[in-house]
């Protein structure tokens, strides 16, 4: 550095020291406001996930009250006919029946049922390991479905307890708490027989995975491994299914593509349904820009086949959290809510949700973006 170069430093160093005063600092750094009233939000409220669709809710002819493998909705009363008599636990219904002793131990065990008697339900479990016959599989059921009012580490541990604890006997357990609506428990029921069931034949492979699977990215690539040789009535439902998934996949999904896959079940009430369900969660996005109220729609065409009102419902839930809580989308979310509310299929399980998206405020939908 030049001497001139130097003495300029030294002196403008020599002047702020001399001084004595302190470079001015503002005491208070104004904020700039989080949401400007040009922007009503700048925060992104959380989307709610997409809820789990069951295989069985897309795949074709599957009754949708009477899951695999029941062929009757559960019960507490006896499954076999003669022991739905008046006089069962008379004597002149036992004598009437002594020709067919076991009956009349089938009788005898639903009146210490009906009095009361927890343990009743051993000499079920006996009649149940007879060789087939009506009255081994009605006591069979009977106790599958005993058991099922308790939870399913309960209902397993019973089941060993009375020796039914067969990986057929937990395919029922499992369909038998679907069909009273307790998915959790049907899904701990799942869990073990994939760790029992170490072998199975591909019909067995095939029925277990239409009934129990996620609807989920892997699910074709499953169905396609399925043997070839595959014949019956499962494997013609597994192709449909297979190829209801891949045309809702394309690029530009099409009701009526999708809906030929199920054409070859003309008896299948729920097929049109079935398609608008596969439609609704394949759209369902992810990272482009959603269109809410559009999705719900089309899942709400689905309500009646499971998982459908679910996904209609949390659609509208994120509608929400993607608005601007303006009155006029919260009127629409809200008339859609009353919509689906009013169906004839819409289930009362759903009302708390629909009750709070019908009485969404401006207030509370900002409060989802704090």
């Amino acid at each position: 550095m030049s001497p001139r170069g130097t003495l300029v430093v030294a002196l403008v160093v020599a002047a702020c020291s001399s001084s004595g005063k302190r470079v001015y600092e503002p005491q208070h750094v104004p904020r700039v406001p989080l949401r400007p009233g040009y922007l009503p939000f700048v925060d992104e409220a959380p989307m709610k996930r997409r809820p789990s669709i069951g295989l069985a809710a897309i795949a074709p002819a599957a009754d949708r009250n009477v899951p695999w493998p029941l062929v009757e909705l559960p019960s507490l009363q006896p499954h076999h006919d003669y022991a739905m008599a008046r006089d069962l636990c008379t004597g002149a219904w036992a004598q009437r029946n002594k020709a067919n002793a076991d009956l009349v131990a089938y009788g005898a065990a639903w009146c210490r049922i009906r009095a009361g008697d927890r343990d009743g339900v051993v000499p079920l479990a006996q009649l149940a390991r007879l060789a087939p016959s009506d009255i081994q599989r009605a006591a069979r059921q009977d106790v599958i479905n005993l058991v099922a009012g308790t939870d399913a580490l309960g209902a397993f541990l019973r089941l060993r307890e009375l020796k039914l604890d067969t990986v057929e006997n937990l395919d029922t357990l499992a369909a038998t708490y679907t069909a009273l609506d307790m998915p959790e428990e049907a899904e701990v029921v799942v869990e073990r027989v994939a760790r029992l069931a170490k072998t199975a034949t591909p019909q067995e492979r095939c029925e277990r995975l239409l009934a129990w699977s996620t609807l989920d990215d892997s699910t074709l690539a499953r169905l396609r491994e399925l043997p070839d040789d595959l014949t019956g009535l499962c494997a013609k439902r597994a192709a449909a299914t297979a190829c209801a998934i891949d045309a809702a996949a394309q690029l530009l999904p099409n009701l009526a593509v999708v809906r030929e896959c199920y054409n070859e079940f003309p008896e299948d009430a729920d097929a049109e349904r079935r398609a608008w369900l596969l439609l609704a969660w394949v759209q369902w996005p992810v990272h482009t820009m959603p269109f809410w109220m559009a999705l719900s729609r089309d899942a709400e065409k689905a309500i009646g086949v499971a998982g459908a009102e679910d996904l209609a419902v949390t659609a509208l839930e994120n509608a929400v959290r993607e608005s601007a809580c303006e009155p006029a989308e919260l009127y629409d979310i809200a008339g859609a809510a009353y919509r689906i509310a009013n169906l004839p299929l819409h289930r009362a399980h759903y009302e708390s949700r629909l009750d709070e998206l019908r009485s969404m405020t401006e207030k509370r939908c900002s409060e989802l973006h704090e």
